[in-house]
């Protein structure tokens, strides 16, 4: 498939007749409203629901550090200066916390929840824009029906902000290319404020997304004989804007070297820029072919759709959407992919820089489904891929149905989690996900796409009541830091600091293991060197956690450390040593 296409203009870039008795400012409004509403309660509801899983617990830690210091500008974890990821979230987080007098996991999970109804709401504005003026809706389901969006989206981390902020950066930088008219430089600058933001989020790779993003434009405009992007780029307000923004954020790396010591920080970032682009060993290896394999499964099912314009004979359907917009949308893609596919060190959920544009496409499609307006071969391609997701949701309500029958019946037991709620939420929420998820398979069958297009809505809503009140505890039950933080702090005498040593010696894991300070409230340390820990235990007992390769440097430097226990962490296991003082 060529992705270069004819300067033709799709007439669904007119907008489209809407029925006489409803105004499409009326239209615009209810449909904003059910997209608020719908992503408000799935984001939201059961954000109290178990204890921190992952990360969640660092990030918390954090923010309730800031809360307890006068200075919010540096985050530190265990009152050391954290350097492996930029504050917003903190500030966030502690900010509501403030606001609202507390700070416990509902909390830190609202800013997370907060930014994926936003990034919602944006998918529903951007499928108006650049696929047609009714295509709203069906952007806003489609960039929620994920299963990662689901579930990171509500979770105290920070994939969710990444995910809204790159995506919002590249739209409007996107739109101020696309219509060069008065306000461009505007808008220009509210992309990069965007991507500033998110660099403060996450990490500064969010402006390199930007940036690749607009190479892999400038590449596709010239080989369309159409070099507007280059002329936008090299800009000299464009040139200006963009150089803002990059050094606010090395002002920002700037100060904390300050804080932190210039050496520690460059030496960390080096080593972070070196182990994230370049492979080390096979798994490096490994994870770099395991790249494509997890784009398919993470991209679910938005990548499905979107891939029925890779169809020889979807050629059409490639040209129903204005050239300039084509062009955005497969270079936002591209870029991305093109990135990850060489990262070694990524998670499954890198992926997400991705699912923006990848939205879009699956929305052109859909549409066209609906409408009856796709070529032959990818129309049956789409009615496959639907009734794929429709069978899914059913085969998943009968799933619940039988968890809670193993449930009633004590077959299945769950240590943590409510009987009596979870058996009647599996048992109710299973049966109308099955049936709403039929009924769709039946519209499906009489050719009602739109009804079976708002039967996988719905099925995806009812889905909420066993996620909340089944699913969750059980994630939290299985996965909870609190009863393994309790049983260490168990084992120290409650006078005794607990010393965590870095994994690598000459790494920065300042926040690692940092989740052991939000269940209980023992003092832990990460010495900046091991011989902080040796002028400790000349004077006393210490207590010492360590991981593998720690491990031996700890016996290296203390023969006579002693194992008291090896506990389960949710990024490898955890050896608790006791030192005895030099006799």
């Amino acid at each position: 498939m060529s992705i270069e296409r004819a300067e033709l203009h799709s007439p669904l870039d007119a907008t489209a007749a809407v029925p006489g008795r409803v105004s499409s400012a009326t239209r615009t409004a209810v449909e904003v409203v059910a997209v608020v509403l719908l992503s408000g309660i799935w984001f939201f509801w059961g954000t109290g629901a178990g204890d921190f899983v992952g990360t969640e617990g660092l990030r918390a830690v954090i923010a309730k550090e800031m809360l307890g210091n006068e200075d919010w500008l540096i985050p530190t974890v265990h009152q050391r200066v954290y350097l492996r990821k930029p504050p917003l979230y903190a500030w966030t987080t502690a900010a509501v916390a403030r606001i609202v007098g507390r700070l416990d996991e509902q909390v830190s999970r609202w800013p997370s929840a907060a930014l994926s109804v936003a990034y919602v709401l944006m998918m529903y504005l951007a499928a108006r824009w650049l696929v047609d003026p009714l295509a709203g809706p069906a952007g806003a389901v489609i960039a929620a029906a994920n299963w990662f969006v689901l579930d990171y989206g509500m979770r105290a981390d920070l994939d969710a902000g990444v995910l809204f902020f790159l995506g919002l950066a590249v739209l409007l930088i996107g739109r101020a290319w696309v219509h060069p008219g008065a306000g461009r430089w505007w808008l220009v600058a509210l992309g990069y404020l965007a991507a500033v933001a998110g660099s403060f989020w996450k990490a500064p790779h969010v402006l390199v997304c930007v940036w690749l993003t607009l190479a892999a434009l400038v590449l596709m405009d010239r080989r369309a004989s159409a070099p507007s992007a280059w002329r936008l780029v090299r800009h000299p307000l464009h040139l200006v804007i963009a150089g803002a923004a990059l050094l606010v954020v090395l002002a920002w790396y700037a100060l904390l070297g300050q804080e932190a010591g210039a050496g520690r920080v460059a030496g960390f970032t080096a080593l972070e820029f070196l182990a994230r682009l370049f492979p080390r060993n096979v798994g490096n290896l490994l994870a770099i072919l395991n790249g494509p394999l997890e784009f398919l499964y993470v991209a679910l099912p938005m990548n499905l759709f979107a891939g029925v314009l890779l169809l020889r004979s979807a050629a059409a359907d490639r040209q129903a959407m204005e050239p300039r917009r084509w062009r955005l949308v497969v270079a936002w893609l591209l870029a991305n992919i093109a990135l990850l596919l060489v990262v070694p060190a990524k998670a499954p959920r890198y992926w997400f820089t991705c699912l923006p544009p990848l939205v879009i496409l699956a929305t052109l499609v859909w549409r066209r489904y609906v409408h009856g307006q796709l070529a032959p071969t990818a129309q049956r391609f789409t009615s496959a891929i639907t009734w794929g997701v429709l069978v899914a949701l059913a085969a998943g309500g009968v799933s619940f149905i039988v968890a809670g029958s193993m449930l009633a019946t004590g077959t299945l037991e769950i240590e943590g989690l409510a009987l009596k709620p979870a058996r009647i939420a599996l048992f109710a929420g299973g049966a109308l996900m099955a049936a709403t998820a039929l009924l769709g398979c039946f519209a499906l069958r009489q050719d009602q796409r739109t009804v079976a297009g708002a039967m996988i809505v719905l099925a995806l809503v009812i889905f909420k009541v066993p996620h909340v009140y089944a699913l969750l505890p059980f994630i939290s039950s299985v996965n909870s830091l609190r009863p393994t933080a309790q049983q260490i702090a168990a084992r120290v005498p409650p006078s005794h600091p607990i010393y965590v040593f870095s994994e690598r010696e000459w790494s920065d894991r300042s926040g690692e293991v940092a989740d052991l300070g939000w269940y209980t409230d023992r003092e832990i340390r990460w010495p900046r060197d091991e011989g902080d820990f040796d002028h400790h235990v000349a004077t006393g007992p210490g207590y010492v956690l360590v991981r593998r390769n720690a491990r031996e440097r700890l016996l290296e430097r203390h023969p006579d450390a002693t194992e008291l226990e090896t506990y389960d962490w949710p990024d490898g296991p955890l050896h608790l040593f006791e030192v005895m003082p030099p006799r």
